[in-house]
């Protein structure tokens, strides 16, 4: 909503429409009944394991759709092949004739304060360690050697928007301790100039390349450890070098995630979906 600021938009009536406690005051939108309704110009069809029926979403509301994918989903069977826009280049439908890519930009409002690092601590974001037990000797690792990090678990974000930002913040360095098809902590952590390790599965690889943005390895390797934990201190004791690859990942953040760039690729899709529609009802 924030990239596309000269729409109106509107919402089902859902609380959980974002994880956790991220704020939305800035954003301007206005929710509604779900019910049959016409009189808009485009809609956004999200697709995911347990998304409704397309053609029930079609006949409540019957504009033109952009769909969009966090991950590689089943596509509906529609005659008309209407925009899909994925936010992960390494799992996508990418045999679609349609398909757009276009990483999830973070928000310019919420994520505006940069980064610091005066805390000598390893960030570290994981989801629940019984289920990534891989992650087991990297967790050691960091225990044998005394690397003093804090870490966030679970699958949503579970604290205040301003704790959660304050360790983007002030600790020294973020490592990503589980793999998912493209990360929002990774790009967060860009956006504010906050040096990354990152595993090198899915789209972290593109996003940062190792040794220039920041540092991508294989966190399950073993033999990587000893690496990951002298790239860490080397963090952890020199400021400098904290701060050069902080740059570094900010300036990389500016190519991925660009602004105008996300603008424009939606704003392409909508004109589309809104083409195709039309070309659908004279057909």
């Amino acid at each position: 909503m924030e990239m596309l600021s000269e729409h109106e938009f509107f919402i089902e009536p859902k609380d959980d429409f974002e994880e956790g406690s991220i704020p939305r005051d800035h954003l301007k939108y206005e929710v509604i009944p779900y019910k049959p309704r016409s009189d808009f110009d485009a809609q956004i069809i999200c697709l995911h394991l347990n998304s409704p029926p397309i053609g029930e979403i079609l006949k409540t509301f019957p504009v033109p759709p952009v769909f969009i994918e966090y991950a590689k989903c089943t596509l509906p069977n529609l005659n008309k092949q209407y925009p899909l826009i994925s936010t992960c280049r390494s799992s996508s439908n990418t045999d679609y004739p349609n398909i757009r890519y276009c990483w999830m930009t973070p928000s310019p409002t919420l994520w505006k304060n940069h980064w610091i690092g005066d805390r000598p601590t390893v960030f570290v974001t994981a989801r629940d360690l019984k289920s990534y037990q891989e992650f087991d000797p990297l967790f050691q690792k960091l225990k044998t050697e005394k690397i003093p990090y804090d870490c966030s678990t679970g699958n949503k974000r579970n604290l205040p928007f301003k704790d959660w930002q304050d360790k983007f913040i002030h600790n020294r360095v973020l490592l990503e301790a589980v793999v998912k098809t493209v990360s929002t902590v990774v790009s967060e952590a860009m956006q504010i100039g906050m040096p990354v390790v990152v595993p090198n599965f899915n789209d972290n690889a593109k996003m940062i390349r190792n040794e220039q943005d920041g540092f991508c390895l294989n966190l399950y390797d073993r033999t990587n450890l000893d690496k990951v934990i002298e790239i860490l201190n080397h963090f952890l004791k020199d400021y400098t070098f904290a701060k050069d690859y902080g740059e570094r990942a900010e300036k990389r953040a500016r190519e991925c995630f660009s602004i105008s760039e996300t603008n424009k690729i939606w704003n392409k899709a909508l004109e589309d979906a809104i083409s195709l529609f039309k070309e659908s009802k004279r057909t």
